[in-house]
């Protein structure tokens, strides 16, 4: 049996708004290579958008999404994305991001970070 080819992906970037098409399509580029729909790929790009502008507006400086990809599956890591509790502005993208990916796991300590599995059959 063949074990599964893994690739990694990192992307490091400023955080800026104009920077947010770059995230976009570092992701949407991966989820196509692994034959995602272009549903699924749109309810990407549009979850890493609101993620993107989160890090925008709390202030961070750079933005790290890493990607690894084993098989027909990537996993996203958004890193630097400071989410705080009850504020307006985490709210909507936490709500957006799990009613797109219902997997994906927000983490608000050590700088925050929002993980997101997409999957070919997603």
């Amino acid at each position: 049996m063949l074990s599964p080819t893994i690739d990694n992906f990192s992307l490091d970037i400023s955080a800026q708004p104009e920077s947010a098409s770059t995230a976009r399509l570092f992701a949407s580029s991966l989820a196509r290579s692994i034959g995602c729909d272009q549903d699924v790929v749109e309810d990407l790009k549009v979850a890493v958008s609101e993620v993107f502008l989160v890090a925008v507006s709390s202030g961070e400086a750079r933005v790290v999404i890493t990607a690894t990809i084993e098989d027909s599956r990537v996993v996203f890591n958004i890193e630097q994305v400071y989410m705080p509790t009850g504020s307006h502005i985490e709210a909507v993208p936490t709500l957006l991001v799990r009613a797109l990916f219902p997997a994906a796991v927000i983490n608000r300590s050590n700088g925050g970070s929002v993980t997101i599995p997409v999957s070919a059959s997603h």
